[in-house]
């Protein structure tokens, strides 16, 4: 235990009663941004974690329990609204970028994709583009996996079930 608790950041110990935490957090994402070997172990245990909720949510058959996926959903928002912006492009994206990347190969080579691992698309396209301010990019994702849906004959669910958490929860997003 001596060992795991040296790496152990505790944010109190840097702050003062006149010190901003969101401040001393920005700062910390601009060092991991620009210096990714300087991550503490923490955040790699946070990437790994993030990992797995990703797959045990594609093989738990999370799209077939529409509460299920929108809790999910609903965790990764908090991430995304909690971390800010830079660790969401950082962090968050690259983890879902790789996982989206293979989903999309596999789809233009017609090779068999599991629906169930589609949960990514949802998640990401309801937390993650939304966060990066790109509005080109994010109509781009919706209109290609739209397309891939519709060829592949995937279930409406896919991006019925992000849709209706969005106009539940982020009403102010509906533009």
């Amino acid at each position: 235990l001596e060992g795991e608790q040296e790496g152990f950041i505790d944010l109190q110990c840097y702050m003062t009663d006149n010190a901003d935490a969101k401040m001393l957090l920005l700062t910390m994402n601009s060092l991991i941004k620009e210096k990714p070997d300087v991550r503490w172990t923490e955040l790699t245990w946070f990437i790994n974690l993030v990992k797995q909720i990703l797959e045990i949510s594609t093989n738990s058959k999370v799209i077939n329990h529409s509460s299920a996926y929108e809790l999910i959903i609903s965790l990764f928002y908090s991430y995304v609204d909690n971390f800010t912006a830079n660790f969401t492009l950082y962090i968050l994206k690259p983890i879902f970028s790789e996982i989206i990347q293979d989903l999309e190969q596999k789809m233009e080579k017609l090779h068999t994709v599991n629906v169930d691992s589609t949960v990514v698309v949802g998640v990401y396209l309801v937390t993650i583009l939304p966060a990066l301010e790109d509005k080109t990019q994010h109509a781009e994702f919706l209109q290609k996996w739209v397309v891939y849906s519709s060829i592949r004959g995937l279930p409406v669910k896919i991006l019925s079930i992000p849709l209706k958490w969005v106009a539940t929860h982020r009403e102010d997003t509906l533009n």
